[in-house]
């Protein structure tokens, strides 16, 4: 029997029709790519047909995907990883002949989503086993056995039904019960225990029942949850091979640790990992040397917060420069824990971006998430690394129990104080709350608190709702800034301009995409676009600006026009 394997780690979900989870306000290009600089001056100056533009990080391949082509290979499997996944893709890809897909659920956030994604795979892969796991499935074990019978009952008060919005529930669609699940905070162990049954031909659920951190759909409707235990994972030396990968991207993704110490109310990652566990630098040079033996200088790190102190910034900021590594690169940090003592280590060792997990700056709400910093600490970092040449791209929590408009017009205050006149810039988005089932605001004693009712994207509290957040208060947030762009996933660049071109083109961008927010008429669009043209135009004199509609997607498509589209189902 062959022992190859497909693992299916999507980059994008839009072979099913689903859309991101920020408030959508960047300008889409004519083949619906975002309108970002690079791109933009590609399409003014260079390439009319789009056919060199990208969607910088939007579309970034998840770790797990290599991390598990690497892990399977160690293990005498022939692997081959996935990300793009159109049905020519799969079927493509089918050609290895597997004895199993093994689905990384990286990217998903709904029992919807991760239906009409087995969907889709099962119209080709047929009755291959499909293994399911990674952070959503842990996600929604950990709800099941979260709160006992009482509590549940209770919950239904608030509009919160344990048993019927879960993955595992008894109403789950027919697909949702077709697949096996590993339930771990690891799982590449037990993903291995299951290929050996495979390969002996024991699909059963009496012979799937023996291995441990499974949940397997029985004929009776019900889900059976296999005994937990702990995996072997040691993350010094368990990390992705990439001399052992079929191909490796141009930003190379690598995680310095596992979990976080903070603990804001929203997140549940610090559920997922509630121990943090650091790498050591010794490791970390391993795998980064790896990864420059093909020729790789980019690296993202995907951590949940990588500065967990300031103790681990001088770590691995200092490991970089002493061992001459030659890189760039950015993640997850806390840009509070950045301060002119450790400033010019960090540029120094290469880091150029970092995503901010800002939510919000009214003092009431960042004690309401439990963000543990200080807004005059936010602003600090954020303008020293903007200084010093790092993009920070920030994120803000719309509606927060608590949200009102008085705290909304604190964080655009602060938003419109940001220096963007330094030698990198900050942008921003915008994230409508949601509610995830492990974390501490979907606690009994939160809910009656703030009268939450709901979870996920259909929620309400005293202040505001879901639908409100997106339509109403996404929108008002977005008006009130002017200077600081919002982010194209890093896309932007803009270097080539010069610091006052930049920001020229922020700002016009700006107007146009507000233009389109306020479904404003065509000869105002066409102004509006004008401004932009003539900024990123290398002659910055011309006299005959095209219409927007040769360069830019049907207003459908333009902001303004999807902003209660963004529950996370397909369309």
């Amino acid at each position: 029997m062959s022992k190859s394997v497909l693992i299916i780690a999507p980059n994008s979900f839009a072979p099913i029709g689903v859309t991101g989870m920020e408030a959508p306000f960047q300008v889409a290009t004519k083949t619906k790519h975002l309108a970002s600089l690079s791109n933009l001056n590609r399409l003014f100056n260079y390439d009319m047909s789009g056919a060199t533009l990208d969607n910088g990080m939007k579309q970034l391949n998840p770790m797990a995907g290599y991390y598990l082509e690497s892990f399977l290979r160690q293990h005498n499997y022939d692997a081959h990883a996935l990300f793009n996944w159109h049905k020519e893709d799969i079927e493509q890809a089918l050609q290895i002949d597997p004895i199993a897909i093994a689905f990384s659920t990286t990217y998903v956030i709904s029992p919807e989503m991760l239906a009409s994604c087995l969907a889709t795979l099962r119209e080709t892969v047929h009755d291959i086993p499909i293994i399911v796991g990674g952070p959503y499935v842990w996600k929604q074990t950990m709800a099941v056995n979260r709160y006992d019978a009482t509590t549940i009952e209770r919950l239904k008060e608030f509009d919160a039904d344990v048993t019927a919005d879960f993955l595992f529930s008894p109403n789950a669609q027919p697909v949702l019960r077709d697949a096996i699940y590993v339930a771990n905070e690891f799982g590449e162990h037990t993903m291995l225990k299951v290929l050996q049954m495979i390969e002996q031909g024991h699909t059963d659920i009496n012979s799937l029942s023996t291995i441990n951190n499974l949940v397997l759909s029985l004929p009776n409707g019900s889900w059976h949850l296999t005994e937990w235990a702990q995996e072997p994972v040691d993350v010094n030396k368990d990390y992705t091979r990439w001399d052992l990968v079929d191909s490796i991207p141009d930003m190379v993704p690598i995680r310095a640790s596992i979990g976080c110490p903070y603990r804001c109310r929203f997140c549940d990652y610090i559920e997922l990992h509630p121990k943090v566990i650091m790498r050591s630098p010794q490791s970390l040079i391993e795998e980064i040397q790896l990864a420059k033996q093909r020729g790789r200088t980019i690296f993202n790190f995907i951590d949940d917060n990588i500065f967990l102190s300031k103790k681990r910034i001088g770590e691995i900021t200092t490991m970089i420069r002493e061992h001459e590594m030659g890189i760039y690169w950015g993640g997850f940090f806390r840009v509070d824990r950045v301060d002119e003592t450790n400033i010019e280590n960090i540029y120094e060792s290469g880091c150029r971006y970092g995503y901010c997990g800002i939510e919000s700056a009214d003092v009431s709400m960042i004690k309401r998430i439990r963000k543990g910093c200080k807004p005059e600490e936010l602003f600090r970092g954020i303008n020293l690394c903007t200084q010093a040449g790092i993009h920070p791209m920030l994120t803000f929590i719309v509606g927060f129990p608590g949200e009102t408009q008085q705290t909304l017009d604190v964080t655009t205050s602060f938003i419109n104080r940001l220096e963007v006149n330094h030698r990198s810039y900050p942008s921003y988005h915008a994230y409508p709350l949601y509610v995830s089932p492990i974390t501490s605001i979907d606690s009994l004693e939160y809910r009656q608190e703030y009268n939450l009712k709901g979870r996920y994207v259909s929620w309400s509290h005293d202040t505001m709702n879901y639908e409100e957040a997106v339509s109403k208060w996404a929108p008002y947030l977005f008006k009130q800034i002017n200077n600081v762009p919002y982010d194209y996933y890093g896309n932007d660049g803009g270097e080539w301009l010069g610091m006052e071109k930049r920001n020229q083109a922020f700002r016009a961008r700006n107007a146009l995409t507000k233009s389109f927010l306020n479904a404003e008429s065509d000869d105002q669009v066409q102004y509006s676009f004008s401004q932009l043209y003539q900024v990123l135009h290398k002659d910055d004199q011309a006299t005959t600006v095209p219409s927007w509609h040769d360069y830019l997607a049907d207003r459908k498509d333009q902001p303004g026009q999807k902003l209660v589209s963004l529950k996370p189902t397909a369309q």
